[in-house]
């Protein structure tokens, strides 16, 4: 999955979708957040 924001496009998306017995990939190279943090944080949540 990707998405422009990680903290918010992409992380609900994901967690949804995890929920749903998904396998979830998340290439890091091609999505960004707000700032390194916000987008460092999502990617643990996920």
């Amino acid at each position: 999955m990707v998405a422009p924001w990680t903290e918010a496009c992409l992380t609900f998306p994901a967690l949804d979708a995890l929920a749903e017995d998904y396998e979830v990939f998340v290439p890091v190279d091609a999505v960004g957040g707000t700032s390194v943090a916000a987008h460092e944080a999502a990617l643990r949540r996920i």
